[in-house]
């Protein structure tokens, strides 16, 4: 499902984000806290939500995004930390947490997750300081500075 982007001319970069997540409370729980700091901080943003691993990974194998959130349970064959290890084996650099309730044991039996994938438990605050984090990232490398979360986010 694609939330309405804002749109900005093509010259202004747009802050891409893909949400693996079969919860609708999830999603819209991601939807209200994260879009607003996003819109306020870079102004141009694209969300896509899919509800299973395997659309996913199909969307993410298709078309890179700048940040991907993850859950570890979804419906379908694969789950978040294969999802995880897919976007991280085609997008070396790619900014990935796995949004979970699933335990260190779970994740572990699951295959593991590469060192670069962040595991976060499904607190929202959590996440919302991690997508901040990105913002701030994204917005320096876009202006040739280094991240400063302090200022970042006005």
């Amino acid at each position: 499902m694609l939330v309405q982007p804002t749109r900005a001319p093509d010259t202004v970069p747009c802050f891409s984000v893909l949400v693996v997540e079969d919860t609708k409370q999830e999603v819209e729980l991601i939807r209200r806290r994260c879009f607003e700091i996003i819109e306020r901080s870079v102004g141009s943003y694209s969300f896509l939500f899919e509800p299973t691993g395997d659309e996913g990974w199909a969307t993410a194998e298709a078309i890179p995004f700048d940040f991907y959130i993850i859950d570890g349970n979804t419906p379908g064959n694969l789950q978040g930390p294969e999802v995880c290890r897919k976007i991280i084996a085609k997008y070396p650099n790619a900014q990935v947490v796995l949004y979970t309730g699933m335990t260190e044991d779970e994740i572990t039996e699951a295959g593991g997750l590469p060192k670069s994938v962040t595991v976060l438990e499904k607190r929202i605050a959590s996440l919302v300081k991690v997508v901040q984090d990105q913002v701030c990232n994204y917005r320096a490398s876009r202006n040739g500075r280094k991240n400063s979360a302090d200022t970042c986010l006005g």
